[in-house]
């Protein structure tokens, strides 16, 4: 009973906050869904199990284990919903022994896990794609270098989605999106605008989602903004512009999508999470003044799962968070 008069009280004292904001003049973004809750966060800056140096995408498979891809330690790590370590696998390097290509990783970077659990992942520095089981063990690879916009081959893939059609979609530094069926076999491909600003040297670049329509969205560090796709490659919608303010972002970078089609976008250098309803009306935000143990610093990558638990990389703490939404979204 304390703590509903406590969460009423705290409830309130936020309410008469906001009115006096507005009567001083000032704005304040209205939030029609509450943040999520933070659960737990694990992780620390080293070379050990469950450790990090740079932990940059994540996401989870049916059975609701996290796996997060590490640039600097060329790895991919998989732990329990909880944060326990079960297994890593990767070993640095860049192809040159047939025996060990499937176990070659080099900086890994976007990953991506569908309904049968297969993992896709972007070897960015081999300029690979690779479908993987929950294991770590290689089911089938394509890609390699192109000096230019050749159909199946990458130039850094850097993020990676998949639809909910089994379709793969793999982001380059050429600008660019290619889409390929579920066994790799490309289908089409569309560049981004000329104003995207995802060139340079690919530390910000973008990151890409599907929704539950099969929709493609894409971020912009540079250009502080959010693009919605047809699966065709056609714009449907964007927003976004420089700024702290709702809905504007200061260099967003990983980007996903819950069961309902709302997106969640990491504003990087605003150190938050915003959330947007499918129709990109701002929904809630939440950021480093969070509950103690959530913070982030420099938050990076983002996966919602099929459960709405909300798990993201910060490359500042070396850690992933972990937030649920309670009570849980309609």
């Amino acid at each position: 009973m304390n703590s509903t008069i406590r969460r009423a009280s705290w409830r309130a004292f936020l309410t008469t906050a906001v009115i006096a904001m507005f009567g001083l003049g000032l704005s304040a973004p209205v939030h029609a869904q509450d943040p999520p809750d933070f659960k737990t966060s694990w992780g620390s800056k080293g070379t050990g199990n469950g450790q990090f140096e740079s932990p940059f995408d994540l996401a989870t498979d049916s059975g609701g284990n996290v796996y997060v891809t590490d640039v600097s330690l060329d790895r991919v790590q998989k732990f329990n919903k909880d944060g326990i370590f079960i297994k890593k696998w990767g070993i640095s390097g860049e192809a040159a022994d047939p025996l060990q290509e499937g176990h070659l990783l080099s900086a890994p970077m976007g990953i991506s896990i569908d309904k049968s659990n297969r993992l896709v992942l972007g070897d960015a520095h081999n300029d690979r794609v690779k479908i993987q089981d929950t294991n770590g063990n290689l089911i089938k690879m394509w890609g390699g270098w192109t000096p230019n916009l050749l159909p199946g081959k990458f130039y850094v893939p850097r993020s990676v989605t998949q639809d909910p059609f089994g379709n793969i979609y793999v982001w380059d530094r050429w600008e660019r999106i290619q889409r390929f069926t579920a066994d790799g076999s490309f289908v089409l491909q569309w560049m981004m605008p000329d104003d995207f600003g995802l060139g340079g040297s690919g530390t910000n670049g973008a990151s890409i989602t599907s929704d539950p329509g099969g929709n493609i969205f894409a971020t912009s560090c540079e250009s502080n903004r959010v693009i919605k796709y047809s699966p065709l490659g056609f714009i449907l919608d964007q927003w976004g512009t420089k700024g702290s303010g709702a809905g504007r972002f200061d260099c967003p970078k990983g980007i996903s999508s819950d069961r309902k089609g709302n997106v969640y976008v990491v504003d990087g250098n605003n150190s938050r999470v915003q959330m947007f309803a499918p129709d990109h009306k701002f929904l809630t935000q939440w950021s480093s003044t969070g509950k103690p143990g959530g913070q982030f610093v420099a938050p990076h990558g983002i996966h919602v799962d099929g459960r709405d638990n909300v798990f993201i990389t910060d490359t500042g703490t070396d850690k992933v968070h972990k937030f649920s939404f309670d009570p849980p979204l309609p």
